[in-house]
């Protein structure tokens, strides 16, 4: 678990630590990430390194925080760029993924989704559970003139349904199981599913 001394610490010294570790996650794959490394980068300790974090599991945990704060970030400016249109803003996700989605990005999301020890979550199901965290916010932010029902829970189980289907849009992706194309193509059909019966 992160421990509450890595977020009482004063903002340069907890953003060069994060820093440190992003640049970690950036030039290997996950299982060769180096905790020596990252101390050595971020000029701390071992020792302080473990007063902030208990082992190398919660590098998975910040990186996927990370991650799913810029997603968070993006999606909302996407979202109220197009007026609240949920439809409109997933599509848009998937679209600038696609252009970003190069060999070495697809290498490094791969390395995110088996992480399966003991049990433990992968680092994309880590970011998947903080962006779904985030729905209140997207919900209270989306236009639903439009949809059959309003009720807030109606609403957050289609964007629950929405992040499902990117979420294995964006396995497909990775692993070459489809191109951008056909990926585009049936998010749409599937986002289409949806609206026909959400929407008037």
């Amino acid at each position: 678990m992160i421990k509450q001394t890595f977020y009482n610490l004063p903002e340069t010294k907890r953003q060069r630590i994060l820093n440190a570790i992003i640049n970690e996650f950036n030039s290997v794959s996950t299982n060769h990430i180096s905790i020596n490394r990252i101390i050595k980068e971020a000029n701390i300790s071992r020792g302080s390194f473990y007063q902030y974090f208990d082992d190398k599991s919660d590098l998975y945990e910040i990186i996927a925080e990370e991650i799913a704060e810029r997603m968070k970030d993006h999606f909302m400016t996407d979202l109220v760029n197009v007026k609240g249109d949920i439809f409109k803003t997933f599509e848009l996700l998937l679209e600038n993924q696609s252009k970003n989605f190069d060999t070495n990005a697809k290498k490094k999301f791969q390395s995110f989704i088996p992480l399966r020890n003991s049990g433990e979550q992968s680092i994309m199901d880590k970011i998947y559970v903080r962006i779904v965290s985030y729905s209140d916010l997207i919900v209270s932010n989306i236009d639903t003139t439009d949809f059959v029902c309003k009720d807030r829970s109606y609403i957050r189980n289609i964007l629950g349904m929405l992040f499902a289907i990117y979420k294995e849009v964006s396995v497909f992706l990775a692993f070459n199981q489809t191109t951008n194309e056909s990926a585009a193509e049936d998010f749409a059909q599937k986002i289409e599913i949806i609206k026909h019966g959400c929407l008037r």
